[in-house]
């Protein structure tokens, strides 16, 4: 990311991002469905109350993961999880442009 000039802050854990989040707000995050204590969709559900105007992707080794509809209630679509490995992180920064743009 921060070779596309993308400033970025990293979290351990849902709550280590939420802890940041307190004091910090940003465009967009980049969220693994697989954390310690709280799956990353309830991650961004919890984001998006403290945080609105946050946009979210996914991006997750869980391939059989698809968009559920409170996730589609805060704007997410399919086009929005990535599944890891990602070999060309263009296509990760493409759509990041994409949905800041919105």
């Amino acid at each position: 990311m921060e070779d596309f000039d993308h400033e970025v802050t990293t979290a351990g854990s849902a709550e280590e991002a939420l802890e940041i989040l307190k004091n910090e707000s940003f465009d967009a995050g980049i969220i693994d469905l697989r954390l310690p204590a709280v799956s990353g969709d309830k991650l961004i559900l919890k984001i998006h109350t403290l945080h609105p105007d946050m946009k979210f992707l996914i991006h997750t080794g869980s391939v059989d993961f698809t968009i559920n509809s409170e996730l589609e209630a805060i704007g997410m679509t399919k086009n929005d999880i990535y599944l890891k490995p990602l070999i060309d992180m263009t296509v990760l920064i493409d759509r990041l442009e994409r949905i800041l743009m919105k």
